[in-house]
């Protein structure tokens, strides 16, 4: 089940309104509000970006583990890490939840 105190949490911690993880999703500012309120949960997509753009993973945000080592990842540092924007982040935490075939079917799509 998806644990919106985390997501609170982690999204104060590291600086990301709310908002702009609404964005993230495509949807309105009042999308997360509208969720935890109808007892409903975000598109795994949507969980994927939003663990990207808070440096954890989609598993802690899913409340599928309880360990903040592993939930709450360190900056990337270095060259490569400066060369990554947020929407990169995010497409590179989407598509490391997709299934193998949907991996298999972007890199087509890309080539």
């Amino acid at each position: 089940m998806f644990d919106f105190d985390r997501l609170y949490y982690l999204s104060k911690l590291h600086g990301v309104s709310k908002s702009h993880l609404c964005d993230l999703a495509g949807k309105n500012a009042s999308y997360i509000a509208d969720l935890r309120r109808q007892h409903r949960e975000p598109a795994q997509q949507t969980v994927a970006a939003w663990a990207a753009a808070l440096h954890t993973t989609p598993a802690y945000l899913m409340g599928e583990t309880d360990d903040p080592g592993e939930g709450i990842k360190k900056e990337p540092s270095g060259p490569a890490a400066e060369e990554l924007s947020e929407e990169d982040r995010a497409f590179i935490a989407a598509f490391r939840a997709a299934s193998p075939e949907k991996r298999r079917a972007i890199l087509e799509l890309l080539k």
